[in-house]
């Protein structure tokens, strides 16, 4: 009955005159999010003039193809090496302070960055190690960014903060490239300084102005506190998420189906949709384009969806997250098999969309299930991309 509920619930309700579940516009207004999600984009606006001027930084120093893909790598390692450790961290510790901690380690390495490349003192093996620090600040931000959030608003409102935190994220990942490039262009010409000096300096900006914002981040006064959270008390062993995830079986599910939603992301449209290009399609690199926004785009409109259509019942996320990976994956098969490129980009904004909505449901699903001594840890894995 529920099921049949949420899904003839599209109709306008004759009181509000608005879809079920659509955002009232008062309910924007959530104390300390704002901050938060200000805080949030600016960090990772920062991140893309780091992408943008990593490549050509290296090649600038000597090395090859490989060598960009190496000192990417590296800091991917460390990343996954370390988040579950940094999870732990962030159920020991607050997590608001462990982010600043790691926000101001990464403002740090930008600047020393920054100057040892202004002055020409840069090499491609010191390059490489601070791509390594990178990923360390990223294994402690993450979980930290993850834990933080459910602690600023009450469980009603978790969902839709997770909404406006992906959607954000999504916008952010559509515009933010072909900004960012923009913007180290004409910086470039106006400091009259080399292309990376140009993007750490503005990166910095960015990471000093989202502290501003994140040290006036406070948590809602209705929802978990520090104390509730179990994170002035020290970290449990490994072993206890390991336990924690037997005994709650529908918690170990629902994080398997967003690890599952995770590594599709990644694998068949992060790496499949450039092989495709260059496989089927003559003009590869305006395809490629082409596919990379359809995927985006359906990746926005997922993240937002929850909040446009009625929340399903606790008991029917599991088989709608299932459903709805079913589908992705009939997607994937015509992105894969479609021979005209409409087709393809029409395939891809769908699985991005339905990929993006399982997302946001099913880490709320998680977050609600989760003890607040354990979020870190939990949030941790589910990071581990």
């Amino acid at each position: 009955m529920g099921l049949s509920a949420w899904l003839i619930g599209l109709r306008l309700t004759r009181k509000t005159g608005r879809l079920p579940g659509q955002i009232d516009p008062a309910a924007w207004d959530i104390p300390g999010l704002r901050s938060f999600l200000l805080s949030d984009g600016l960090g990772l606006i920062g991140s893309y003039f780091y992408q943008i001027a990593l490549p050509g930084l290296v090649l600038e120093l000597g090395g090859s193809a490989a060598d960009v893909g190496l000192t990417i790598l590296l800091s991917g390692v460390s990343r996954i090496g370390l988040m579950i450790f940094g999870g732990a961290l962030s159920d020991a510790f607050s997590p608001k302070l462990l982010l600043m901690a790691a926000n101001l380690a990464r403002l740090g390495l930008v600047l020393a960055l920054a100057g040892l490349a202004a002055s020409s003192r840069l090499s491609l093996g010191v390059l490489m190690g601070f791509n390594l620090a990178f990923g360390i600040t990223e294994a402690i931000g993450l979980p930290s960014r993850a834990t933080l959030l459910p602690g600023l608003v009450q469980s009603g409102q978790l969902q839709r903060a997770n909404v406006m935190a992906a959607g954000q994220e999504k916008l952010i990942g559509m515009l933010g490239p072909a900004a960012a490039g923009a913007i180290v262009f004409h910086a470039t010409i106006w400091l009259n300084s080399p292309v990376a000096v140009s993007a750490f300096i503005i990166q910095a900006l960015a990471l000093s102005t989202s502290l501003l914002f994140l040290r006036s981040v406070r948590p809602d006064s209705s929802g978990c506190s520090d104390k509730e959270r179990g994170q002035k008390t020290p970290a449990a062993p490994l072993n206890e998420l390991v336990r924690l995830i037997r005994l709650h079986k529908h918690l170990g599910v629902s994080i398997l189906m967003v690890l599952a939603v995770n590594g599709i992301s990644i694998g068949p449209l992060c790496i499949g949709l450039p092989i495709l290009a260059i496989s089927r399609f003559t003009n590869s690199a305006g395809a490629l384009g082409i596919l990379m926004s359809a995927s985006s785009g359906g990746a926005l409109l997922g993240a937002i969806l929850p909040e446009l259509l009625p929340r399903p019942p606790s008991r029917h996320i599991l088989p709608i997250i299932l459903g709805v990976i079913g589908l992705s994956g009939a997607g994937l098969f015509i992105l894969f098999t479609a021979e005209a490129l409409i087709s393809a980009a029409l395939a891809a904004l769908m699985v991005g969309m339905l990929l993006a909505y399982v997302n946001v449901i099913g880490v709320t699903q998680v977050q609600l299930n989760t003890p607040p001594a354990f979020m870190g840890r939990v949030m941790g894995v589910l990071n581990l991309k």
